[in-house]
């Protein structure tokens, strides 16, 4: 699967979620000899799309990066630091490639973060100045050699242009932070969605007498939910395979939750054990009401 850096595959991916927010039909697609919702399904094209552009983005990253040292290789004042760095000058691309790289560079600028657009442009080339002194030096007039001097001194090189060329790149890398962020988005938004048919069908089945399946679906809702609170909150679950109580007591260790909903979790807990393994003591309708109503109010409320 292959993609242009320049377009974004997301927008289908917010297309289709609007879609289904506003009715569409949920389809299945078959992934072996597993069904597939038709979210988990668009979460997984985006997932790939968005790992290849951000390979993508790493390569740019790289190759400004070299860039940057290109532009320091033009003074001799900074072989020595170049050397120490371990920096092959021979290997070092040529100025006039940055053009290439600017222009790919700029498509990302204007998808991504376009309000940094103008920053963006005005670190290559600032056509406003009315002087040309160090600090109105751009790349642009690092490509093309220009060069000042004031009474022998050299006062603008191709290396005074190194700062704006790290502001660049630094720009770019922090694309690749905001697509981790919109994955993370797009995943809950779709987590949302399959948790509500979830609750929905524990609802019925509840409706139905079959309260140990209504249950079993609503511990794991709640499992599942808890797992990605920690995740978000980067703590670290040491057991193989952690329960209910066990990321309960995490996040409480960590002032996620206060006291009152980790005892309504344990609670929680406790409902689930009794519809997944207690096989003596049957649970109530009453019970699995409390079990389905709290799952609401866990994943609405705990983040």
């Amino acid at each position: 699967m292959g993609c242009s850096i320049g377009c974004v595959h997301g927008g289908n991916i917010e297309f289709n979620l609007q879609n289904k927010r506003q009715g569409g039909c949920r389809i299945a697609f078959i992934d072996g000899d597993e069904p597939m919702a038709v979210d988990w399904w668009i979460l997984y094209i985006f997932l790939m799309d968005t790992q290849i552009i951000k390979n993508e983005l790493e390569k740019l990253v790289t190759e400004g990066e070299s860039i940057c040292y290109a532009l320091l290789a033009t003074d001799k004042k900074y072989e020595a630091q170049l050397k120490e760095m371990k920096k092959d000058l021979k290997s070092l691309p040529p100025l006039i490639y940055y053009e290439k790289w600017y222009t790919e560079v700029l498509l990302c600028i204007k998808k991504f973060i376009p309000d940094r657009i103008n920053d963006f442009i005005i670190l290559y080339k600032d056509e406003k100045r009315k002087k040309l002194d160090i600090l109105s030096y751009t790349i642009s007039d690092a490509i093309q050699g220009i060069t000042t001097n004031l009474r022998g001194d050299v006062i603008c090189s191709p290396s005074s242009a190194y700062k704006k060329m790290r502001q660049q790149v630094e720009m770019l890398r922090s694309i690749i932070k905001i697509i981790d962020s919109k994955i993370f988005t797009y995943e809950s938004e779709i987590r949302a969605d399959l948790f509500d048919s979830e609750i929905d069908s524990a609802t019925q089945l509840c409706q139905k007498g079959f309260l140990r399946a209504a249950g079993a679906i609503c511990g794991v809702i709640i499992e599942k939910h808890l797992e990605q609170i920690c995740i978000a909150h980067k703590l670290r679950i040491t057991k193989r395979d952690p329960t209910i109580n066990d990321f309960n007591e995490e996040i409480k260790k960590n002032n996620i939750i206060d006291i009152p909903t980790w005892r309504h979790l344990q609670l929680l807990a406790d409902i689930r054990n009794i519809c997944c393994h207690n096989k003596k003591q049957e649970p109530t309708k009453e019970q699995v009401q409390d079990l389905i109503n709290g799952t609401k109010k866990v994943i609405s409320t705990i983040f």
